[in-house]
């Protein structure tokens, strides 16, 4: 079976782009006192608190006791993080798995891009499709 050019670029960038996710995503890790952390951005991580807070019967608050904080930014990746609460491994390793399932939702994203800006050209054959989808691969 012959594989075209076009899939063939467009499974290079794919792997290449999940190559560097898990780069970052080991390189954003850490040890301390012999466990491998890993960790997110502060605005994911107030989230994960509020998650972690719902899970434990504090419903959706920053502080476990006294007034109520209101605060996390998005609420479906909050209550994305509820079910990652439950999961039954170390405080250490729930955001590896937040991380896996980011990098796994930009991997969608960049074939929907491609699949989308062939159907605004109305050409499957055109290349033009790597325009917004290395742009789009390459954002931090």
């Amino acid at each position: 079976m012959r594989i075209s050019l076009p899939k063939l670029l467009f499974a290079l960038i794919i792997l290449l782009f999940a190559l560097y996710g898990s780069f970052f995503i080991k390189k954003t890790s850490f040890f301390q006192n012999g466990k491998h952390y890993y960790c997110l951005f502060d605005d994911a991580m107030i989230s994960m608190t509020y998650a972690k807070n719902a899970v434990n019967g504090y419903g959706l608050n920053w502080a476990k006791f006294g007034e109520p904080v209101e605060g996390f930014t998005h609420p479906l990746w909050t209550f994305m993080m509820i079910p990652i609460q439950l999961i039954p491994v170390g405080i250490e390793m729930k955001s590896l798995f937040v991380q896996l399932i980011s990098l796994l939702l930009l991997v969608f994203t960049l074939i929907y891009i491609k699949k989308l800006t062939q159907l605004l050209v109305n050409n499957a054959r055109s290349y033009i499709w790597l325009i917004p989808v290395l742009l789009t691969a390459s954002y931090y």
